[in-house]
Order: C-alpha cells, then structure tokens, then sequence
C-alpha cells in the first residue's frame, strides 16, 4: 500500500464525546491522499466502540493497554506516520473547512523550502471567534530560518493543530522528551523553527475547543511555571551562539521565577526546599540538552537572586533564623558564581 501524502495523528484520552467531530473533518476534505492513526491513550468512555465503528481503510485505530501519558502516546503514534506530512489534531479540535488540507498541500508545493505551516484556529465550545493565540495577523508571512524561534523564545505563539509539519522535522528532532507536558508543542515549534523556514497562512486551518476537561487546563500552575523555566534553560544551551535568544530566554529565566517565589512564599516553603525544586529543574534540563553550563549559570543566578528575596521577606515577617539561613546561601551561590560568570557577561543578562 503506498505511503499517503498527510498522515494524521489523532491522540484521544477520554474524548470520545468529540471523536466523530474531529476524525468527521478530516474525512470530509476535498483531499483524500491521507492517513488517520487515532491513538487511544486507554480510554474509558465511549472512545473505543466510536472508533471500532469506522470502515474507512485510511483509519487505524491503536489502543493502549495502559495509560502512557499525552507524550509517549505522540511518540507512539509519530513512529508509525508514513505520511511525508505529519498533522496532529486532538480529538477535541477539528480542522476549519473542507479545504484546509487541499491549501496546505498547495502551499507546500508553492514554497518547498519551508519546513512547516502555522495558522491562526477558531474557537471551538465557546464565543466560536478568532483565538488571538497563534494570529500573526492578516497578511501571509514567510519566516526564515530561526527566525521565528527568536519570537518563540519567551512566549509559544502557535496554536498546535494550526500546524502541519514534514515528517523529516520530526525525524530530525527525535523523540519528544516523557518529562514534558504543559510545553511539549513549543518544544518542537522551536526545534523546527532551528531547522527550517516556516509559512504563516493568515486562513485558519483549524479549530481549538475550549473547556475546562483539556490536558493542559488541568495542569497545576506552579508545575506549568517550572516545565517553562526548564524550556527556556535548555533553550540557552540549545542556541550557544544566538545573542538575541539568550538575552531574551536569561530574562525570561528571571521573569517566571518571580511567580514561583510568590507561590513558595505563600505556602511558608523553606529557603531548602525550595532549592529541591531547582535541583528538580536542573535534571529535566539536562535530560533535554547536554550542555549544562549555561543552564547552571541562569539556574544558580536565579536562585540567587530568589533567595536574597527570601531573606528580605522573612525579615520583615520576624523569621530571623529561616532569614539567616536564606543569607547564607545567598553569599555561597555569589561566590560559587563570582568565577562562572566572567566569560558570559557579555552574552547573558541575568538580574
């Protein structure tokens, strides 16, 4: 059986309530050279019957046995894409029109040394308008090569199914790290944005549903906040030799610190436990990248600088003792970093 032109990837936990929305939009495009691998993250709703239940040879349908998680299930599923374009598209969103793929493709052909496509999504289960996450704007744009990874550091400014990729991006970037959760999308968005020239179409190719049940909505905020702080860290050892995207990922270091301080604050955490969760931190990173230099230097500088906050809040709150020992590890980490720090001034703004 040939390969197909679109490989489909339709992970599902739980959704059976939106499956035949989302694998009946694909179904009903005008272009029909595609594959749907619908991957059952061992679902307990009615998301198996609804699956058995289509005929089409173009759908597989893979179960697990158990719950492996949002992405060993991606990873499952973007081993056995044969298609030469990879398009993931949740099982609570659907594409836009019955055209999207037939103008994808054509943009594709129009432009052949882009590596990806984005698009802005409507809004699915709510005001039904325009999401202002992943709109560039009304006018087509072509990005070159790492070009938008510099407007990707900091902030994910893609929507996930507004995105269709080639397959060798995928291939290239490896498998997605298990660690990861709330930032898996922009993780690869950056890689790809490494590797390739990518096209904005100001038509949306998709719609995102929007309720309280989706996986990300689910996320503890505090973990959010920590899987962003190990993103932009590996980011720092990923582009050695960017200046813009180390300036703004060394800022952006400190800036969601800020929030974690307030929440350890509020929760009375000591000035040790806290560093638990930088060593927590340090690790996923260094499961991400092998150069670990760079993210010890922003790490240590930002604990740093959270912990000579720590010493001037409990002062003022009358808990000397924790205040003191807060200090403490204030003046070691200045004078482990006083050396470290020489040879990246000129390439690392930490404050």
């Amino acid at each position: 059986m040939p390969a197909p032109k679109v490989t489909f990837l339709v992970p599902c936990f739980n959704y059976g309530r939106f499956l035949k929305d989302s694998v009946g939009s694909i179904l009903g495009q005008t272009f029909t050279d595609f594959e749907i691998l619908i991957l059952d993250d061992h679902s307990n709703d009615e998301t198996e019957q609804i699956a058995r239940g289509y005929t089409d040879p173009r759908i597989k349908y893979f179960r697990h046995e158990v719950n492996l998680g949002y992405v060993k299930n991606m990873n499952f599923g973007i081993l056995r894409c044969r298609g030469e374009f990879i398009w993931s598209i949740s099982a609570d969103d659907s594409l836009n029109d019955p055209g999207c793929v037939a103008r994808a493709i054509n943009i594709f052909d129009r432009h052949p040394s882009i590596g990806f496509i984005l698009s802005p999504v409507d809004e699915l289960g709510g005001n039904n308008g325009r999401l202002a996450h992943g709109d560039f704007g009304a006018q087509d744009i072509c990005f070159g090569r790492c070009e938008l990874s510099r407007k990707l550091t900091g902030n994910n400014l893609i929507n996930g199914p507004g995105v269709v990729a080639k397959r060798m991006l995928y291939e290239k970037m490896g498998p997605i790290p298990e660690d990861l959760f709330f930032v898996t999308d922009w993780y690869q968005w950056f890689n790809f944005s490494l590797d390739s020239e990518a096209y904005y179409t100001s038509r949306p190719l998709a719609k995102y549903r929007v309720h309280g049940a989706s996986l990300t909505a689910t996320l503890p905020g505090e973990a959010k906040l920590i899987e962003i702080l190990a993103l932009m860290l590996w980011m720092l050892g990923k582009c050695p030799d960017d200046h813009y995207i180390q300036k703004e990922a060394a800022r952006h270091v400190a800036a969601y610190l800020r929030p974690l301080f307030q929440s350890w604050l509020w929760k009375n955490l000591e000035v040790k436990d806290a560093y638990k969760v930088f060593a927590g931190i340090r690790e996923k990173v260094s499961g991400l990248e092998r150069r670990p230099f760079r993210h010890r230097i922003a790490l240590e500088s930002g604990l740093q600088m959270v912990a000579l906050q720590y010493f001037r809040e409990l002062c003022m709150r009358g808990k000397f003792s924790s205040a003191v020992r807060s200090l403490r590890l204030y003046f070691e980490l200045k004078a482990s970093l006083r050396g470290s720090l020489k040879p990246l001034r000129r390439s690392l703004v930490l404050h």
